[in-house]
């Protein structure tokens, strides 16, 4: 199953982010023409074999596509900089946006990569209920949120007051903000990870025990049923 999560960050994730740094201004809609075609195909495909959409990451890929063609209008750093400002503005306000009408993004991803997997949406729900992840989920959002807003806000304030001259004066207090809220993130997924592997590891032990229970009931049963010749023979005299 983990090559299909590893297939979905490739399609999702990996060619839309060397799209938007990587490609040529040049080769732009050609690239972006092998991009959408990419993800048309296989999104079918998921869907025909596997029964799911990757919903967030197809978001994903679009609004990557949209700021490269963004970039490609702009004339010099600035405004590529300013169109950044913009575009992480208005993620953080989407998630934000989301979130208030009760539709957690983190959830949607969760969902995604655990489709991947092979699970289906009643398991998926069942197990964010059981293990207690809803909560991290929640936080991981908010995290995430407040990342973007406050990014954004760093280079909207750089904009504002240093304008062309000067715009990158604020590139370390960026750099700073930006470790200190990815080491949260980070630490926020690897609860979620450790959890969910604790849990994971409890009902595997839970289930090899019932296993050795079974194993010694059938045991103690067929003992129960052997008679040994001695005794045979000493019952019968």
């Amino acid at each position: 199953m983990k090559y299909r999560s590893m297939l979905d960050s490739i399609v999702y994730v990996l060619s839309p982010i060397m799209l938007c740094n990587f490609i040529d201004i040049k080769y732009l809609i050609y690239s972006i023409t092998i991009l959408l075609s990419l993800v048309l195909v296989y999104s079918i495909l998921t869907k025909i074999k596997e029964e799911r959409v990757n919903i967030l990451g197809i978001v994903f890929v679009c609004l990557c596509i949209i700021l490269s063609i963004i970039r490609k209008e702009s004339q010099n750093d600035f405004q590529i900089y300013t169109y950044d400002t913009y575009f992480l503005s208005a993620c953080g306000l989407t998630i934000l946006l989301f979130s208030a009408f009760g539709k957690n993004l983190s959830i949607k991803g969760y969902f995604d990569i655990m489709r991947s997997n092979g699970y289906n949406i009643l398991n998926i729900a069942n197990n964010i209920k059981k293990r207690g992840l809803e909560s991290l989920l929640n936080k991981l959002s908010l995290v995430v949120t407040l990342h973007l807003i406050t990014i954004s806000s760093i280079k909207m304030y750089s904009i504002l007051i240093y304008r062309n001259d000067n715009y990158t004066f604020t590139s370390q207090m960026e750099i700073l903000v930006s470790t200190i809220f990815l080491l949260g993130e980070t630490y926020l997924l690897s609860k979620i990870i450790s959890r969910s592997n604790k849990k994971v590891m409890k009902e595997s032990k839970k289930d090899k025990n019932k296993v050795k229970n079974r194993v010694k009931a059938k045991i103690t049963l067929n003992d129960s049923r052997v008679i040994s010749l001695s005794q045979y023979k000493k019952a019968n005299k």
